[in-house]
C-alpha cells in the first residue's frame, strides 16, 4: 500500500508542475484518501472542494501567476522540464 500510495503522491505532485506551466491553479486538484466505508468522509470532501472551486470560478489565463509568486512560477516550471 505504500508503494501505490507513493506512486500517487508522485503523480500528484507531476499534475501540480503541469498545471502551474500551464498557468492554472494548483488548487484545482486535490487527492484525498478515503477507503469505501467512509462515505460520509467522502461526501464531505466532495463538498468542500467543491466550494473551493467555486470560489476559484472558471479558469482564468495565468490564474497560478495570480496566486502564487513569480519565483514559484519559474521555479516550477523549471522543475517540471526536467521530468
Amino acid at each position: 500500500m505504500e508503494q501505490a500510495l507513493s506512486k500517487a503522491e508522485t503523480r500528484y505532485e507531476s499534475i501540480k508542475e503541469i498545471l502551474a506551466v500551464t498557468g492554472i491553479n494548483e488548487s484545482r486538484v486535490k487527492i484525498v484518501s478515503i477507503s469505501a466505508g467512509e462515505g460520509e468522509k467522502f461526501a464531505q470532501v466532495i463538498k468542500n472542494f467543491k466550494e473551493e472551486l467555486n470560489k476559484l470560478g472558471p479558469i482564468q489565463p495565468d490564474e497560478y501567476l495570480k496566486a502564487s509568486s513569480s519565483k514559484d512560477y519559474a521555479r516550477n516550471k523549471t522543475k517540471s522540464e526536467e521530468v
